[in-house]
Order: C-alpha cells, then structure tokens, then sequence
C-alpha cells in the first residue's frame, strides 16, 4: 500500500477549564497545558508534529470593549491576561521545540457578555439557566420532564448578534486580535475559527441559522487575513461528524455541509488556497467504517467527496480531491463499555488502540477508499478527561500510559 507523504499526526489538548467557583485565576498546572506534566515529551516521543490548543473568547475577553477596548487586550487591564499569558506561553514552547511542533490554535465559545446571557444564573442546577430559551437546548422529552440532569447546551454556545460575525464586529476583532498576534508564526499556526456548530452552537435554525453564521465569520476571518497577506493559515469549519434525525437541536454533516457551501456560493466567497478545511471524526473512528464495516466510505471521505469542485482553499484545485485535516477525533474507552463493544475496562482499552490504528491506516494511502485528501489525524487528549474519555495516557493521577499511548506512537511522523 503507498502511503501518503502528507497525513499528519495531531494531539489535541482540552480548553481551559472554567474556574469554580467563577473567578479569574492563573490557569497554570492543570493537565491540558502542553508544558506541564510531560505534555511536552509524550508528544516528542511520540513524533507527533502538531498539537491543537484552545483560545476561549469567554475566559480571554471576559470584560466587552466598553470596559476594556481591544486594544488593551493583551495588557494588565484585562482580567484574562493570565488565559492569553498562558497560550502565548504554550505556542512558543511549541514552536520552539526540536523539531517544532505546529500548532492549531481553536477559537472556542462566545463571551456571555456578547451572546445576550450575561444576566442568567448559570449553573447545572440553576432554573433561570434551565428555562432560558429551553426549546433551542435541550430536547422536547426532557422540557416535558423538567429534567434538569439533560443534556443542555451551554449559555456560551449562544451565538452574538450576526452583525457582530463581521471584520469590525465583536467576533471580527476578537480574530483579528488573535492572528495579529500570533501570524508570526507563519505556516508553524493554524487559527481554526469554528468548533462544531452544528453540534454546539444555538439556535440551529432560523433566518440566522447556524450555516448563515458560519459562512458570514468565514468571509470575515479571511478579509482579515488578506489585510496581512495570510502568512498563517485559517481552518473552519470543524465539523461534528454527526448524523439525522437531528431535530432542531443539531445539525447532520451531510446537510451542513452543502448548505454551508451554497450559502458561501451566495456571498461571493472563495476560498483562498491557504484555507483549509476542518472536520472532526470521533464517529468515524468508533464505528470503524471502511473495509471492517458494512457501513461504507467513512463520514470523512463523504465530506471529501463533497467539497470535490465546490471548495477552492486548500489544495481546492487539486484535479482529484481537495484537503481535509481532520482536528479531533478519538475513541471513548467509556462509550465502548456502555455500549458493550467490549466485556471489560482492560478489553476497551486495547479495543482504543485498535480503533486508533484502524483510523490511521484507513487514511494513510494514496489508494484506499479514504486515503486521498485527508491529511491531517488528530486524537483528542493526552491525558484523558473522565467526561470525554479518549487520551491515550490515563488521568493525570495515576497517570499511566495506556495501549493506545504505545499505538499511536508507533504510527509514522513524516509531516
């Protein structure tokens, strides 16, 4: 089998937690900091060559303009300093390592003083948070049951106004800050400005739907960078790879994606050759499609096939497939257990690894069904999180490696 001289290998790591009780602090020593708790090394170790790190709006920005202006974003006066500190910190650690290693820097949620929620008490067990625009977050059984224990989508999923998603809006000036700031580092930093919004974010739907928003801060996020030249590239739209019926809560990849491109058709935009698109696989790798499932081409390949003559950023022209990095993925050690697709913890463990093998190989070829176009395999977490169970090593404490650790660093490094 050729392989493929382009697939690169990415560990994400978490976003800052929010502080509890809600308070500002130096976000130092937890476990998703990449240069604490051998972060660093495991990722050396096992040649991986980009890491993906998290700017959260709400914790870097947490005060509007009004009270501190943009301009005075990365100084004292700003109670987020410490989150940008902190990121600043990470990314030249990164940079700086032999070999460097490149970083997708993720722009993730929207301050509460932005989106209209600055006022809800919110918490799990909060009934104003509960009762805010409930029907937009939480499913119709749950409302009918007032069970407060739903999942719910969080207040700062809520999109700001959409005349804020442009260059000169809140959102356009929050991007803006981030690539001036961290441009200098060229081709080393990718800034990906979407996560998931057909799966976070609120409303879905509507004359302001989810894909008018995402076209709209993919125009805006791309003006900006030609202000400068994109000397760093951009990503979007991190794509959930989640599936119908959806109701009004999510929305299916295989109809965001379509309707994402004809409402960027309708705006005039194209994409530069250094915009690149994101996607996000955990499905893909848990339910291990391809040639060791009778489910087909996997949701990966499918979004390939659909940006095939539509998308003209990164490598758009390319006459065969475009580009796709894929920016998450893994699989949950505890969603194979509850799902009995294995008898025992230690049984789920090494069924992890496989699953992660399966994943890479099924895009590491130039031949294969999905090899061409995906070039980018990303698991999320080093060390893992017990509500989103995918590292490759175990918690923090003991913090013992796993089988997937040995895995995934057994898995060639060429890019």
């Amino acid at each position: 089998m050729q392989m493929s001289s382009g697939l690169r290998k990415c560990v994400s790591f978490g976003p800052p937690p929010t502080p509890n009780p809600p308070r500002l602090q130096q976000p130092e020593g937890y476990a998703q900091d990449y240069r604490f708790h051998g972060n660093d090394g495991f990722v050396q170790e096992t040649g991986t060559r980009w890491i993906k790190l998290w700017a959260r709006w709400d914790l870097m920005q947490p005060l509007p303009p009004d009270q501190v202006p943009w301009e005075q974003l990365g100084e004292a006066s700003n109670p987020g300093l410490a989150y940008i500190a902190s990121l600043d910190a990470q990314i030249a650690h990164a940079r700086a390592q032999d070999p460097p290693v490149g970083v997708i820097l993720q722009s993730y949620s929207f301050p509460r003083w932005a989106n209209g929620t600055a006022e809800v008490v919110s918490g799990r067990f909060s009934v104003e948070d509960f009762e805010f625009e409930t029907a937009q977050r939480v499913s119709a059984e749950a409302i009918a049951a007032h069970n407060f224990d739903a999942p719910r989508k969080l207040l700062v999923f809520r999109l700001p106004p959409f005349e804020q998603m442009g260059p000169d809006g809140w959102w356009g000036r929050w991007v803006r800050f981030l690539y001036e700031r961290y441009m200098g580092h060229g081709w080393g930093l990718v800034l990906d400005l979407l996560n998931e919004p057909n799966n976070q974010w609120w409303p879905q739907r509507g004359p302001d739907s989810a894909v008018r928003y995402c076209a709209r801060m993919m125009q805006a996020a791309q003006e900006i960078a030609a202000e400068h030249g994109h000397p760093s590239p951009l990503g979007a739209p991190g794509l959930a790879d989640i599936v119908g019926p959806t109701g009004d809560l999510l929305g299916s990849y295989s109809d965001f994606v379509p309707a994402l491109l004809s409402e960027l058709d309708g705006i005039g935009f194209a994409a530069h050759p250094q915009f690149i698109w994101t996607h996000h696989n955990y499905i893909d790798m848990e339910a291990d499609p391809g040639d060791h499932s009778p489910e087909g081409p996997s949701r990966a390949t499918e979004v390939r096939e659909m940006l095939t003559g539509r998308w003209s950023g990164w490598r758009g022209t390319d006459p065969v497939v475009p580009g796709v990095w894929l920016t998450e993925g893994g699989v949950r050690v505890n969603r194979l257990l509850a799902r009995a697709r294995a008898p025992d913890p230690e049984a789920a463990l090494e069924l992890q690894a496989e699953l992660i093998r399966r994943n890479w190989d099924r895009h590491d070829s130039d031949t294969g069904p999905d090899g061409p176009g995906i070039e980018m395999v990303t698991n999320y977490l080093m060390y893992t999180d017990l509500g989103y169970d995918s590292g490759l090593r175990e918690p923090l404490v003991p913090g013992t490696t796993r089988p997937a650790y040995e895995t995934w660093r057994r898995l060639p490094s060429r890019a």
